[in-house]
């Protein structure tokens, strides 16, 4: 079991990291700045999975916390979906610009699904620790 400082430093670097990188990105615009992207993903690992094992009194909020990131998850990815499937059949009738804005917001639908998706095997990976019993 990992310490709660180390936790909670681990998660600190990986979310300042994470926007470091996307600030950089955006600014300077330097593919280099994608390897933050790799040190904040290495540094969540221990942020998230080295605590200890929940116990059975914790199913309650686990499932709770599960079902809700899953369906904003699939919720995020049915958007994004949808507004592909406009930008698509919609392509020859509306101007260019329309149709940018709505890929965009696509993609942001898609990238939030993504993330989300760690959380859902994260609490997944709680739930199936609280239930395994040694």
């Amino acid at each position: 079991m990992i310490s709660f400082p180390l936790r909670a430093i681990c998660a600190s670097l990986a979310v300042a990291l994470f926007l470091g990188g996307i600030v950089g990105l955006i600014v300077i615009g330097n593919a280099w700045f994608v390897l933050a992207f790799v040190v904040a993903a290495g540094l969540v690992v221990p942020a998230m999975f080295g605590g200890e094992k929940p116990s059975c009194d914790d199913l309650p909020r686990i499932d709770e916390q599960l079902h809700r990131f899953r369906g904003a998850m699939l919720i995020c990815f049915a958007a994004a979906a949808a507004l592909y499937a406009i930008v698509i059949t919609e392509r020859h009738v509306i101007a260019n610009a329309p149709l940018r804005r709505l890929a965009s917001l696509g993609v942001a639908f898609w990238v939030v699904a993504f993330v989300l998706m760690f959380f859902v095997a994260y609490y997944r990976t709680q739930r199936r620790m609280a239930l395994d019993v040694d």
